[in-house]
């Protein structure tokens, strides 16, 4: 793996061994500027929809030692950043299939080594959020890959109501 950028019109390409184990800052949406390392990176190599050219994301949580809601923050572009939630926190229920093309492109079957988050969309009042349960973000905890995956099953909600405020009403914020 390779990362690119350019600078004052120069490309310059960097092989990913060299940022291995050493820490590097990012000035964040939420968080002011965090230190963090290659490995604590999620790469989608296709992207978010919508954001197919944003491929490396550092996830961080709103709450020490607690993956309910986290950030993904984008370290090519530090204006970019999605609020995520773990569904399974609010939605018990929830059992996302994936397809067998999502196994492949996520590199393993295990679903044990499968972390699923769904995004956030943003209403003017905490109470007004919803998240996406249709396409959540698929992440294999062993190599950090991951996707952005469309489920088959049309009972979940592209734009699914938390029901109570997201932030008081849960109390993980």
């Amino acid at each position: 793996m390779e990362f690119q950028r350019t600078v004052k019109g120069c490309r310059y390409v960097v092989p990913a061994a060299f940022f291995e184990g050493k820490n590097m800052e990012i000035k964040t949406v939420y968080f002011g500027k965090i230190e963090y390392t290659e490995e604590e990176l999620i790469i989608f190599a296709d992207g978010l929809f919508g954001f197919e050219k944003s491929h490396r994301f550092l996830p961080v949580s709103f709450k020490q030692e607690k993956d309910t809601l986290i950030c993904l923050q984008n370290v090519e572009e530090e204006n970019l950043a999605f609020i995520a939630v773990n569904p399974f926190h609010f939605y018990p229920d929830y059992t996302p299939e994936l397809s067998e093309q999502d196994y492949d492109r996520l590199g393993t079957r295990k679903k044990e080594e499968i972390s699923f988050y769904t995004l956030c969309i943003a209403g003017d009042r905490p109470e007004e959020w919803k998240t996406n349960l249709r396409c959540p973000i698929a992440v294999n905890t062993v190599t950090r890959k991951a996707i952005q995956a469309i489920l088959e099953d049309a009972s979940y909600s592209f734009h699914q109501s938390f029901g109570f405020d997201l932030v008081e009403g849960e109390g993980i914020c």
